[in-house]
């Protein structure tokens, strides 16, 4: 059983076709860990704030 009020990211990753075939659910804290591992967050260029691109090998 999951804790109440618990946050998840998910991401899901889908072939050329739109065929689901991986997703991988997990904690804020996971994803702000590999994100600060590998430099931290970036300005997005965008009006919307910082981002971070990840690699898929790091998230699947």
């Amino acid at each position: 059983m999951f804790a109440r009020g618990t946050a998840w990211v998910v991401f899901v990753l889908f072939d050329e076709d739109r065929t689901l075939t991986e997703m991988r659910r997990m904690r804020p804290s996971t994803l702000l860990r590999l994100v600060n591992e590998r430099g931290g967050w970036h300005r997005s260029g965008r009006e919307k704030g910082k981002q971070h691109k990840l690699p898929i090998e790091s998230v699947f």
